[in-house]
């Protein structure tokens, strides 16, 4: 791995608020001091797979500091409703949203959003080849970046107009 893009990686851990060690130009493991926890990577793999579980571990640091379901369920999933159908169908829902969309596959998300930002093409492009699976999330991948560029430029255009409000 390279030293770009390991310093790519200890950036974004310090922007989440954990560490992550090299040995040897691998990554070996991710920590936080706030939880307490460690989590060891297996450096006896490609360089796209250690980007992705460097990153996937970070992820996972991120979404327990936010302190919350990694999912929220929109409103019309959690009001009561008087008609029975309409109350069973919005607690499957949310049922099948907590097992399905869990911490395990969030921190996925983040990964792969995060990772298709750094600029090693190749190894992205050469995990996804490793990973058919992951291509369906890449809907969300793009739309997640574009999103998150889109609102960056909104504020920073809005900032010219109203210096107070930032």
């Amino acid at each position: 791995m390279n030293a770009e893009t390991q310093k790519l990686l200890s950036d974004i851990a310090k922007c989440v608020g954990c560490k992550i060690e090299f040995k040897d130009g691998k990554p070996t493991r991710v920590f936080s001091d706030e939880f307490k926890s460690f989590h060891f990577l297996n450096f006896n793999q490609p360089d796209s797979e250690l980007i992705f579980d460097a990153l996937q571990k970070i992820g996972l640091v991120a979404l327990k500091r936010r302190g919350r379901q990694p999912f929220d369920f929109p409103w019309y999933l959690n009001r009561p409703y008087e008609w029975e159908f309409a109350g069973e169908t919005a607690y499957k829902s949310r049922r099948i949203m907590k097992q399905k969309l869990n911490l395990e596959w969030c921190s996925n998300l983040w990964a792969l959003c995060a990772y298709a930002l750094l600029p090693c093409r190749a190894t992205f492009v050469n995990f996804l080849s490793r990973h058919p699976e992951k291509i369906k999330l890449m809907p969300l991948v793009i739309y997640g970046n574009w999103k998150t560029r889109f609102v960056k430029c909104c504020r920073k255009v809005f900032r010219v107009f109203f210096p107070k409000l930032s």
